[in-house]
């Protein structure tokens, strides 16, 4: 009994460590962001009992931090509404380059934001939008066709940050 008791503490204690280690991004700073990623990815799976999983294309630069950080919570916030709101069984979140940055999308099966929502949407909705204009980055949420939700955001590097490249 005390055994199975300090089993099932400890186990609490370590899920509740991997969801603070997905919370707070210190990993950026030492791993970069397809790293920090992919952890959280991996995280997410465990304690949601989900499919997340992330894709990329060629590597890209790594990001300034600040940028890091703001994809990095775009994705959080992202993956949080499919799986309150979808209740989404897959998500994919995918890193691309495209003209002089890159892409992030996150896709989800869930049952889809509603049409139109994308564009007004509650207060999550408003914070990533919020986050991907202190980028310079342009966010978009629309609903997939058959089922699904899809938040696509691209964004510019900054080239003060990338100048020796």
């Amino acid at each position: 009994e005390c055994g199975q008791l300090v089993d099932l503490v400890d186990e609490a204690i370590q899920q509740t460590r991997d969801l603070a280690r997905g919370l707070y991004p210190t990993e950026l700073e030492t791993h970069g962001l397809l790293a920090s990623l992919t952890t959280f990815a991996t995280t997410a799976q465990q304690v949601f009992e989900c499919t997340c999983r992330v894709i990329y294309g060629p590597p890209l630069p790594e990001p300034d931090l600040r940028t890091s950080i703001q994809v990095y919570r775009i994705t959080q916030e992202a993956v949080s509404n499919a799986l309150k709101h979808g209740p989404a069984k897959n998500i994919v979140i995918s890193l691309r380059p495209e003209g002089r940055g890159f892409e992030l999308s996150i896709e989800d099966d869930g049952v889809g934001i509603a049409e139109g929502a994308g564009d007004s949407g509650g207060m999550g909705l408003a914070i990533m939008r919020y986050r991907a204009e202190s980028i310079g980055a342009q966010l978009e949420i629309k609903r997939k066709r058959e089922t699904g939700t899809v938040v696509l955001c691209r964004v510019p590097f900054h080239l003060e940050n990338h100048a020796s490249e």
